[in-house]
C-alpha cells in the first residue's frame, strides 16, 4: 500500500509543478499581449516606469531570462543595461519586460 501512496505523491508533485509552470508562461503570455494592443493604440506605459530609474543599478525580469546592471539609455521601446565589464551591455525589448526593481547591491 505505501508503494501506491509513494507512486501517487510523485505524479502529483510533477503535474503540479508542470502546470502552476505553464499557468505562470500563461499569464506572462497575456500580459504582454495586451502591452502590445496598447502599443498599436500608442501608449508606452513601460517607458515612463523605466525613465525613473535611469543612471541607477536595476534588476530587470523577462519572460525568458533577468538582467542586473546599471540602467544606461533608452531608445524608443528598448533599454540598454550594463551588466559589468565581462558581461558589456544588453538590449531588452519593454514588450518583453515583466518587473524593472531597483537594485542596492555592486554589479560586477
Amino acid at each position: 500500500m505505501n508503494i501506491y501512496l509513494y507512486f501517487f505523491s510523485i505524479y502529483f508533485l510533477f503535474f503540479f509543478v508542470f502546470y502552476s509552470e505553464h499557468v505562470r508562461k500563461f499569464k506572462l503570455l497575456k500580459a504582454i499581449k495586451a502591452r502590445m494592443r496598447n502599443k498599436k493604440k500608442g501608449a508606452f506605459p513601460m517607458v515612463d516606469v523605466v525613465l525613473k530609474y535611469m543612471n541607477s543599478n536595476v534588476a530587470v525580469k523577462t519572460v525568458d531570462s533577468s538582467y542586473l546592471g546599471k540602467l544606461v539609455r533608452t531608445e524608443e521601446n528598448w533599454i540598454v543595461v550594463f551588466e559589468g565589464e565581462k558581461q558589456g551591455e544588453a538590449s531588452i525589448n519593454l514588450d518583453y519586460v515583466t518587473s524593472i526593481k531597483p537594485y542596492k547591491g555592486k554589479v560586477k
